[in-house]
């Protein structure tokens, strides 16, 4: 009886092959093979036959069991089969381990290019593991999995035992896995079991998708990971084939992965191994997307989650009675979904209503009412007598988290709301973003608009945030809301042209490559005529500390312990010299 393990490793085919033989079992025991049987989820993803030759001890650990072993070859006799097969990605850790149990077993590993294999687990552990961060390499890679090969096989004494299989499209055995998989078998001749085109199992994500639950995995998801991973997958068939890394990471990636192929193929027997090198050399960079979602493509997303089953809905709201926002995206997209659970929940429903979180209830009931007030009403028609106007927001110097925080802290004094509007435009006449909040007039004004001789009750506030930091808020609201659509469409370009998948490498390039782009000059664009006297209440956040000042009075401070820093990645604050002009307008307002 001849027993082989099918090691993986990850990332190479094992789910397909797994999901295949288990499936055709009968079809494998008239050849005389024996697959012993193992579960399948949803998405046809198993462990495959890890409990046929392991149990788990009181303490939750994985520990090899000879009687099972024995058990399944006795099994296997009775069915008259001549091979036993065990496959799972599992054993690959513990390949040495198993050499020295089972002497006579013979391992079956596939040998993928391991830039794909880096690409391909990047999406599986932002798929299973919950990765929040974006993809990086570095600049000369290795491959890990080939040096445990190599570690394996240099531990047998002889290459025999394990048999290894080029992983690629063009290079398998009838350009099949399935196929590929069985001709490794050598005690029986399975080439004339049919095979059809094996379906996709654990398929990846689309671009959009990946970044969707990129974004999720910051937050306990509970029922909601396993119905959005099935969602995602779905949505992911027939994707466009995309890349994540930048031109430059490609390339020496690229190299320093083949020259690391090249040389175990020529130091270990790897069944068609110069296709594979062939294959792999050919490899060109696919489209290189931004690693980010926009807030439009997002709520198209949750749009069609919701639609695909209403028990996506329950598990949504269930998100948000449990989750808060961390930051100003974060604000963003919670939004957005409680819009769309608002918009999908039938107000008929009252068992349903009555299971729901405060904030949705909320938003149910101002949508109801919104019908009764006329929307994008005329500034003039808000104005009263009594009302303290306060003016202005400066576009992206702040987001809304740190200025609720100012106003908790001191109710007494502060009465704003923040919107996040765009006031690059806004004029006192048609300020459509303007707003009526506890009796105060709340709106976005440019500075040259004339606004100082609005009315005497007015107070002039500027809120000033950190050059570096508002550099990085902004680039992220552009990209979010695909707006002001020519610095979107601008952004997009330089994307493009440079071949930029990192959102630090994009912010980057701007520093470095365009200095006089707008998103470099918000502060010296708007403020450059602006005096320091002018301004009533100067609000200045510098990382997590934020300074408030009536005249050249300070009125209070916020430390880092009360509101958290702009999460601004630590290498781009080596690059803030570069904002020239906007950093010599915050030390004149700051100082």
């Amino acid at each position: 009886m001849q027993i082989y393990i099918h090691i993986g490793p990850p990332k190479t085919g094992t789910s397909a092959i797994q999901n295949w033989c288990s499936r055709y079992q009968k079809v494998l025991l008239e050849n005389a093979v024996y697959y012993p049987s193992h579960t399948l989820d949803e998405n046809g993803i198993s462990s495959g036959n890890l409990l046929s030759l392991f149990s788990k001890d009181s303490n939750n650990n994985l520990v090899y069991k000879e009687e099972k072993l024995l058990k399944e070859t006795q099994r296997a006799k009775e069915l008259g089969a001549k091979v036993i097969i065990f496959s799972s990605e599992f054993f690959f850790k513990q390949t040495e381990f198993l050499a020295n149990a089972i002497p006579d077993a013979k391992f079956i590993a596939y040998i993928r290019f391991g830039l794909e294999q880096f690409e391909s687990s990047y999406n599986q552990a932002v798929k299973r593991h919950g990765r929040t961060t974006e993809m990086s390499i570095p600049d000369y890679p290795k491959s890990q999995t080939l040096l445990k090969i190599q570690r394996i096989i240099d531990s047998f004494g002889e290459s025999s035992k394990m048999i290894l299989r080029a992983y690629g499209s063009s290079v398998f055995y009838k350009k099949n896995i399935i196929t590929d998989f069985l001709s490794s078998i050598e005690e029986v001749d399975l080439s004339n079991i049919p095979v059809e085109q094996e379906e996709r199992i654990n398929s990846s994500y689309s671009h959009e998708g990946l970044q969707l639950k990129r974004w999720f995995n910051k937050f306990e998801l509970g029922s909601l990971q396993g119905a959005l991973d099935a969602f995602l997958q779905s949505q992911g068939e027939g994707a466009e084939n995309y890349s994540l890394l930048d031109a430059e990471k490609f390339e020496n990636a690229k190299e320093s992965y083949l020259q690391q192929l090249a040389s175990f193929c020529d130091n270990y027997p790897v069944t068609n191994g110069s296709g594979l090198l062939r294959e792999c050399t050919a490899k060109k960079l696919g489209k290189v997307k931004i690693q980010h979602i926009s807030i439009n493509i997002f709520s198209d997303l949750i749009s069609k989650f919701i639609k695909k089953d209403k028990k996506n809905l329950n598990a949504l709201i269930l998100f948000l009675s449990e989750n808060n926002p961390q930051n100003r995206g974060d604000f963003l997209r919670f939004n957005e979904i409680e819009n769309l659970v608002t918009k999908n929940t039938s107000i008929s429903d009252l068992s349903f209503l009555r299971s729901l979180p405060a904030n949705i209830l909320k938003k149910m009931r101002n949508a109801l009412n919104k019908g009764n007030n006329e929307e994008g009403a005329r500034f003039s028609e808000l104005w009263s007598e009594n009302t303290v106007v306060r003016v202005f927001d400066i576009p992206f110097s702040s987001d809304f988290f740190w200025l609720k925080s100012i106003k908790e802290r001191d109710r007494g004094f502060w009465e704003f709301y923040y919107d996040g509007a765009d006031g690059r435009n806004s004029k006192v006449s048609d300020s459509q973003s303007a707003q009526l909040f506890d009796g105060n007039q709340i709106g976005h004004f440019s500075p040259d608009c004339g606004v100082n001789s609005v009315r005497e009750s007015q107070e002039h506030v500027l809120f000033l945030q950190r050059p570096i930091d508002r550099f990085w808020l902004h680039l992220n609201y552009v990209l979010d809301q695909q707006s002001p659509k020519d610095i979107h469409q601008r952004l997009m370009a330089i994307c493009e042209k440079h071949k930029v998948a990192s959102l630090l490498s994009l912010a980057k390039i701007i520093l470095t490559c365009y200095p006089n782009d707008y998103l470099c000059n918000v502060y010296s664009i708007y403020l450059k005529n602006v005096k320091t006297t002018a301004i009533s209440t100067l609000v200045i956040k510098k990382g997590s500390e934020i300074t408030v000042k009536r005249g050249c009075r300070r009125i209070t401070e916020i430390s880092s312990s009360q509101i958290e820093a702009p999460d601004v990645p630590p290498s781009l604050y080596e690059l803030e010299r570069l904002l020239t002009k906007d950093n010599e307008i915050f030390e004149k307002f700051a100082k």
